[in-house]
């Protein structure tokens, strides 16, 4: 059944991010082992996996502490644990880089922060409660 955005959980450092938009993007590179016994047919093998979360949240000058744990990891270069789930609790966790931080100051809408986490070792899948 369809699920509406604003039911999941963004998670950070056991924080849930609320005002936010958010994407998680997964995917695995592609190793060619192609080779002249292949019969000109390619050949590939699963490579890297790697894991984004993109997202924009609303600054306020009193940040959460979800906010401000994005914030600190961004400048002490730091890792961070994330969770991206739905509802029941299904969803993926990780550690993460915060690889960008862009702060907008529209002059006829709300502050936002555009944010980049890339995932940082073992991405595991976590089972819901359905």
């Amino acid at each position: 059944m369809p699920q509406v955005g604003y039911v999941g959980q963004l998670i950070i450092g056991g924080n849930t991010l609320c005002a936010v938009d958010a994407t998680l993007n997964m995917e695995i590179t592609v190793i060619d082992v192609t080779d002249r016994c292949d019969s000109g047919d390619g050949d590939v093998i699963p490579g890297i996996r790697r894991a984004t979360v993109d997202f924009t949240m609303v600054w306020k000058s009193t940040m959460d502490a979800a906010a401000v744990a994005v914030e600190t990891a961004f400048n002490a270069r730091g890792v961070i644990a994330v969770q991206f789930l739905c509802e029941d609790g299904e969803g993926y966790s990780f550690n993460a880089i915060v690889s960008s931080y862009s702060w907008a100051q529209p002059l006829d809408d709300a502050q936002v922060v555009s944010v980049t986490l890339n995932s940082k070792g073992t991405i595991t899948k976590i089972s819901g409660t359905s």
